[in-house]
C-alpha cells in the first residue's frame, strides 16, 4: 500500500511490533520517531496519511506534539489524514 504512516513512541519494542504488524498487512512506507521533536521534524518534511502518536513521550506529551503539528499542517490537505493521540 502507498499510504505513509508515522509511528511515534519512545518504546522501541512497541514501535517494532506495530511496524511489523503493518508490514504484514501490506503497508510499506512507515517512519518511526521516538521523541516529540523528531516527530515534528518529520511532519515538517513530508506528508503522512496516518500518524499514530503516543501520549507520553520523553521530551513532551503527545497532545502538545499534536498541537504543534497542527500549527503548520492545517494549511495542507487533510483529505486522507488521520490524527490519533
Amino acid at each position: 500500500m502507498k499510504e505513509k504512516i508515522l509511528l511515534v513512541d519512545d518504546e522501541a519494542g512497541l514501535l517494532e511490533m506495530i511496524k511489523t504488524f503493518l508490514i504484514r498487512e501490506g503497508y510499506e512506507q512507515i517512519e518511526c520517531a521516538t521523541t516529540g521533536a523528531e516527530a515534528i521534524r518529520l511532519v515538517k518534511q513530508e506528508l503522512f496519511d496516518l500518524i499514530l502518536l503516543d501520549v507520553m513521550l520523553p521530551d513532551m506529551n503527545g497532545f502538545d506534539v499534536c498541537q504543534e503539528m497542527r500549527k503548520f499542517t492545517c494549511r495542507r490537505s487533510f483529505s486522507r489524514r488521520e490524527w490519533l493521540a
